[in-house]
C-alpha cells in the first residue's frame, strides 16, 4: 500500500511539540502516524492510529513520550481508511520497533507500506532498512 506521509508546507518534518493542531486539515482525519527524535541512538519512539489531531494532542502532554523533547521530537501523519490500520500500524511496529511501541499492542497481520523517509524501502523487498531518520527543521 503506498502511503504519503505528511511534512509541514515547507516540505520538513513537524516537531511534534509544534504542529498546529486548531487547523481545519486535521478536522475528521483519522489515519496512522510515526513519532520519532533526533537522536540516532534509537530514533523511533511511538507508532500508533487513531484520530490523528487527538492522538497528537495526547502525546504533546504524554510523559513517556515527552522524556525525549531534548533530542528534538518529530511526527509525520496519513489517513488510512480505518479497515487497513491495524495491519498498517502492525507493519510500522515490526520495521521501525519504536522504542515505547503501539498504542495498540494487538498481534495482527501486517500490510506493507512505503515508510515515510524517501529512499527507505521495506526489509520484504530486499533493501535494507535505514533505522536513522534524518533530524530536520522545524516547518
Amino acid at each position: 500500500m503506498k502511503l504519503t506521509w505528511m511534512t509541514c508546507r515547507r516540505g520538513h518534518w513537524t516537531r511534534l511539540n509544534e504542529v498546529d493542531l486548531s487547523l481545519a486539515h486535521f478536522d475528521r482525519l483519522e489515519g496512522v502516524y510515526v513519532i520519532w527524535h533526533s537522536d540516532e541512538s534509537g530514533p523511533y519512539v511511538r507508532v500508533g492510529q487513531g484520530r490523528i489531531r487527538d492522538k497528537l494532542r495526547f502525546y504533546q502532554a504524554d510523559p513517556d513520550v515527552q522524556t525525549f523533547k531534548e533530542k528534538t521530537l518529530f511526527v509525520t501523519w496519513t489517513s488510512v481508511p480505518e479497515r487497513f490500520r491495524d495491519g498498517v500500524e502492525a507493519f510500522l511496529v515490526r520495521e521501525l520497533k519504536p522504542r515505547l511501541g503501539s498504542a495498540s499492542g494487538r498481534k495482527i497481520d501486517p500490510i506493507p507500506v512505503n515508510l515515510p523517509w524517501p529512499g527507505q524501502q521495506n526489509s520484504r523487498r530486499g533493501a535494507g532498512l535505514r533505522q536513522t531518520p534524518p533530524g530536520s527543521a522545524s516547518g
